[in-house]
Parts: C-alpha cells; structure tokens; sequence
C-alpha cells in the first residue's frame, strides 16, 4: 500500500501538539519556590495592642524576608477552571534556637481566561497553544514570627490572596512557569507566648501584606479524554 505525502505543516502540528495544554479534566500537583516580602502595619498594630508592648521591635523588626516553598494540590474543571489547597511555608534562622517563619494554607479559585475565550470562539484557539495564563483567588489561615507573633485561625481568616501565573508546558503533562501572588494579611491574634497561649485580640485586624513571587513546575494528571 502505497503512503500518501504529508504536508510540512501537517507535521509541524504533530511536534507542535507534543507539548500543548491539555483540555481535559484533571488533577494538579504544583510546586513553587520563591521569595516572600513582608509588608506590616506597624501603626495599625500599636494601636490595639496594651501599653509596654512595643509592636516595632518585639515583632516587626524580627520577621526576615526569605526563601519560601509552596505546594498545591487542585483539580481543573471543564479546562478553564479549577480549585485547589495551597501551602506556602517560610522560615529564618531555622538552626538557632530563636527561628521564625510562616505557613499560610488556603482555599483557592483558579481560572483560565484564554481557555475560557477559546472555547466560546466560533473557531477555538489551535489545539497545539503550549502555554497557559490563570487568574486566582482565595482565604486561608496564617502564622508568621519569631518571639512574638501574629496569627489568623479558623473560623476567621488570616489572610487573603490575589495572583496569576504565566506557564508553559514542556510535556503534556508537566508545566514550568512564574507565578506572583500578593496576600493581604488579616490577622486577628497578636500572639505574646505560644506555649502558654497568651494572646490579644485585634478586633480592627492586622493589616499589611505578603508579596510571593516565584517559578513553579506542575503535573498534571487528566481525568477525562
């Protein structure tokens, strides 16, 4: 049986479509590395706290910028949207006897504009696109410090999270990509001794912020054709 001549083009969709964002349904595992840069409003704090308990210097001054890590584990819904659980860990001076740090888990809503457009275009995007872009939000609960501390646990949360995330795939199931999150803290504990659960409550919240940018690899594992 004789084989008929393809087209150039025909085989540069079939390299093409080698690393093109899947459509289908399906779990995501992401891991991240990156930076977070604190943000505290230090007035806002002192303004609820009793007197003799300097907000600055007992717990402003202590917490570092530093190397943070993340995983998230989330489930994508009709190739434009999904939901997942984030968990974001930092830490500094983690060899000496007063380390600090900060974990953060969250809830959150993922979505895929482009997907989104592309499937309600007359004619979609071409099924070999090799990159993606997704919008995300959520809430969550948080501890950051050192001596002292500040924390946000449930049913209140500690913080909220705006992002986006820029990837590109490098398979059909693996992404590499660089992702910027802000985090506006809502704090609702200013913690003075852990062990003893000694505490104050900040009725107006903490204020500040958490800024997280980072590069990301995910894996994806589709759950529909």
């Amino acid at each position: 049986m004789e084989t008929q001549p393809r087209k150039s083009s025909e085989r540069l969709d079939e390299r093409s479509s080698e690393h093109a964002a899947p459509r289908a349904e399906g779990f995501t595992v992401r891991l991240g590395g990156g930076w977070a840069v604190w943000s505290l409003n230090t007035q806002r704090l002192q303004d609820q706290l009793p007197t003799g308990e300097h907000a600055q210097s007992r717990l402003v001054d202590t917490i570092e910028n530093t190397a943070a890590l993340s995983l998230l584990l989330g489930y994508n819904i009709l190739g434009h949207a999904g939901i997942g659980v984030d968990v974001t860990a930092t830490g500094w001076s983690l060899t000496s006897r007063d380390r600090g740090g900060a974990g953060l888990i969250t809830i959150l809503a993922m979505w895929h504009p482009v997907e989104l457009v592309s499937q309600l275009l007359a004619e979609p995007l071409p099924d070999n696109r090799f990159w993606d872009i997704s919008l995300l939000v959520g809430t969550g609960w948080s501890a950051v410090g050192q001596d002292r501390a500040l924390r946000g646990l449930p049913p209140a949360p500690g913080h909220m999270v705006l992002g986006a995330l820029a990837e590109v795939y490098v398979a059909p199931w693996a992404t590499i990509g660089a992702s910027f999150r802000v985090y506006p803290l809502l704090f609702d504990e200013y913690v003075i001794h852990w062990d003893h659960d000694v505490f104050v409550e900040l009725p107006d919240r903490s204020g500040g912020m958490l800024i997280h940018p980072s590069l990301t690899l995910s894996l994806r594992v589709p759950t529909s054709g």
